[in-house]
């Protein structure tokens, strides 16, 4: 009953997910629990993006049982970018802004690790996915999981 924090993958689309429209038009189901959540020892399901009754903008946070409920509007848009199995989404509970040349820095970075890390042989074999977990320390970036992704 509480919304999971972490990176999940979206796996499909469900339209009309419940007769009396309270779910919206659509719902995006997610692969919760992950492979950390489940080393964490967290159970559940039903995890999904939805929508909201039509008559509704938006649900106020935290009115749902750990689901993410988006204006049916904001769903529609979201849709255009989902590649089900492929696209993640990761669920703060926090954001922090920051400025563009710190963004434009940052992105740099990540874009480095990623490069380096799809050059690892290990992660690449039969054009199989894998989701990694890392912790950040003062001595740098750790694995600490590797799950792969069906």
């Amino acid at each position: 009953k509480k919304t999971p924090i972490g990176a999940y993958r979206f796996l499909k689309e469900i339209s009309n997910p419940r007769a009396d429209g309270f779910l919206g038009k659509i719902a995006m189901t997610l692969d919760y629990p992950n492979a950390k959540d489940q080393q964490d020892g967290r159970t559940g399901y039903g995890i999904w993006l939805h929508g909201v009754p039509q008559n509704t903008f938006v649900r106020s946070p935290k009115a749902s049982d750990g689901c993410l409920a988006l204006s049916n509007k904001d769903i529609e848009i979201l849709k255009k970018y989902i590649i089900y199995k492929k696209t993640h989404i990761v669920i703060v509970s926090k954001i922090s802004w920051i400025s563009p040349s710190e963004w434009k820095e940052s992105n740099k970075l990540i874009h480095n690790l990623l490069s380096l890390n799809s050059m690892d042989s290990k992660n690449n074999r039969n054009d199989k996915f894998y989701r990694e977990y890392w912790v950040e320390s003062v001595e740098g970036l750790q694995k600490i999981l590797s799950e792969r992704l069906n």
